[in-house]
């Protein structure tokens, strides 16, 4: 589970807390979700990405809590579909 949402803090908001705008503080950030990206509508992921740069990302990696089929590598494919064709996620986050 995406551990700030399920504690009910807004993710946003906590990036922001967490900055210092000499050192970001997220150079690489651990995402996922109940299930496959974008599957539980639980987690914000547009604000998250498109407030990345602010965060300091430079890359991601991304876990699957729970399958929602027995196929590992489907699972994987629909997290990759998800980030690849949504708006939000940029092709690089290098300077």
């Amino acid at each position: 589970r995406n551990y700030v949402a399920v504690c009910g803090r807004f993710r946003i908001k906590w990036l922001y807390l967490r900055l210092n705008s000499s050192n970001p503080r997220f150079p690489l950030l651990h995402i996922k979700d109940h299930h496959e990206l974008g599957e539980s509508g639980m987690v914000g992921f547009d604000a998250i990405f498109k407030n990345a740069d602010i965060a300091g990302m430079k890359d991601f990696v991304v876990e699957i809590e729970a399958f929602t089929n027995d196929d590992w590598k489907e699972s994987m494919k629909m997290c990759a579909d998800y980030l690849l064709n949504s708006d939000f996620v940029k092709a690089t986050y290098e300077e």
